[in-house]
């Protein structure tokens, strides 16, 4: 199957109709700034929600990314938590233009420029709500299904009170968008608006990824997971999606493959690093929140017909005050492999850097052999038994062959002249800058930030924070534990990377 021009086509179409009958709505909106009216704010969110989650569907991540920001914004509205003045709705209305500009040239929006209006309605946003609201859209709720598992998803506490509210609960439910595009009665549209009949969809994410709208589907199924909130119980939600023999089933029931729904308790109360004394809890970041995204990438990008290479995921670890910190990261990554299935990725499929500025520290890592006491006093737990990656030799630990061949090493000093090429997925910082003036710092987070991809991750030594960071990136709390992120195309006003909350 394929997404060929036709469906492209009807979802444009669709797309720029729901468009066509908002304007004047904010036009009513702007004239009336004393008096709000709820059913023009509800029927300009439902357009931007429904264009949001049928751009997911496809793929087109501009217009998903714009819709989503202005839903939120709308969201804000409808809760009286932001007042639709002047100003509001010109940046709505920018928006809504932008969408069309974007629906106008499909096939290259991915690649089109939407960062000043979406500064424009981030900034209005931050500028706008009151303190507590910004507290709450910075707490993340980190989802877990029934069987303990880390779906992928997360919430802020913004949207978490406003579902628990209207009674709503969390379902992870995963579509098989070669049988929905299968069907010449369904489109991603429709299927948004046959789920909206009994709930709302919070999020939804690829399972893979288009390189080319019109280049086809991979031959083994793309996945499309939505995080959904209903009133129904499981049972009702599986009659709700069930297949059916005829068509008045319902769109898209076809295509449901499974339904999971999220542990509130589980979710609530799981914090990273919560109860642990040790400083390196991002290495429990890293393990429960950015390898399974990395590693699902990965999947993504392994060779299709006439596709033969896939891209390395790259991971950076800058200093090694243990000298076993870069062997951890490969342990993780094998443990996680191993565990999970991964789809067929493997240890080849990443590319590991250990770098010190010290010859010494780079030697002995290099050496890989420890005392037993040593492990334990300087370094987080080991997934699974030590014995996996460490053989014993008598009173001494020696990394086995395995977990050594996953690392490369080269010593590098941050302060000084250095080539490496860009496009690390995760850089691991365990250097002290204590002895560096601020300028420095900056300098060196600045480069940081240039080797970065896109949506890279970006990890310091917990315990000192990284107060020169500067702008380029996004922080993400997890318990006690901050990361930054660069976003995905330059965009970093607001934490925009959680900017998911309050939906309907």
């Amino acid at each position: 199957m394929h997404f060929n021009k036709k469906i492209i086509k009807q979802f444009v179409t669709e797309a720029k109709e729901y468009l066509g009958t908002i304007g004047s709505d904010l036009a009513h909106l702007r004239e009336s700034p004393g008096k709000l009216d709820t059913a023009a704010v509800d029927k300009v969110f439902r357009a931007h929600h429904t264009i949001k989650e049928g751009a997911g569907f496809l793929g087109l991540k501009n217009i998903t990314a714009l819709a989503l920001l202005m839903e939120n914004m709308l969201t804000m509205i409808r809760a009286r938590e932001i007042k639709p003045g002047a100003a509001i709705i010109s940046a709505l209305s920018a928006g809504a233009d932008r969408l069309n500009d974007l629906l106008d040239h499909i096939e290259h929006s991915n690649e089109m420029d939407i960062s000043t209006v979406y500064s424009r309605l981030a900034d209005l946003i931050s500028g706008e709500v009151s303190a507590r609201v910004k507290k709450e859209l910075d707490t993340d709720i980190f989802l877990y299904d029934a069987r303990g598992k880390n779906t992928g998803f997360n919430i802020n506490e913004y949207t978490r009170k406003n579902l628990a509210a209207k009674g709503k609960l969390l379902y992870i439910l995963k579509y098989d968008l070669m049988a929905l595009t299968g069907d010449k009665q369904q489109t991603p549209l429709r299927l948004v608006r046959h789920l909206q009949k009994k709930g709302s969809i919070i999020e939804g994410k690829l399972l893979s990824v288009l390189e080319d709208l019109h280049a086809g589907l991979p031959r083994q199924p793309l996945i499309y997971e939505v995080l959904y909130a209903t009133t129904l119980r499981l049972e009702q939600l599986k009659n709700f999606t069930a297949p059916a023999g005829n068509a008045a089933a319902g769109v898209g029931n076809r295509a449901i493959k499974e339904i999971q729904p999220v542990d509130d308790d589980a979710s609530l109360s799981r914090d990273p690093g919560q109860g642990t004394k040790l400083p390196n809890s991002s290495f429990i970041v890293f393990r429960d929140y950015i390898l399974p995204g990395i590693c699902e990438r990965s999947a993504a990008w392994k060779p299709q017909p006439g596709n033969h290479s896939t891209p390395k995921s790259r991971v950076w670890s800058i200093g090694a005050p243990a000298g076993v910190e870069a062997y951890l990261i490969a342990a993780l990554v094998h443990e996680y492999i191993a565990a999970d299935g991964s789809a067929g990725i493997s240890a080849a499929d990443f590319s590991i850097l250990s770098t010190d500025e010290s010859p010494a520290a780079l030697a002995r890592t290099i050496l890989g052999e420890y005392e037993h006491n040593e492990i334990e006093a300087n370094a987080p737990p080991w997934p699974g038994q030590k014995s996996q990656y460490f053989s014993s030799t008598g009173a001494s630990l020696s990394i086995r062959d395995h977990i050594r061949s996953m690392v490369t090493f080269r010593q590098i000093d941050l302060t000084a002249s250095f080539s490496l090429p860009a496009g690390f997925d995760v850089i691991f910082c365990f250097n002290s800058f204590a002895a560096f003036d601020r300028g420095t710092v900056k300098k060196i987070f600045k480069r940081l930030f240039s080797l970065l991809a896109p949506g890279g991750v970006f990890l310091p030594r917990p315990s000192e924070g990284s107060p020169g960071i500067g702008t380029g990136f996004t922080p993400l709390k997890y318990g006690e534990t901050t990361i930054y992120k660069r976003a995905a195309s330059g965009l970093t006003n607001f934490r925009k990377e959680l900017l998911k909350g309050g939906k309907q």
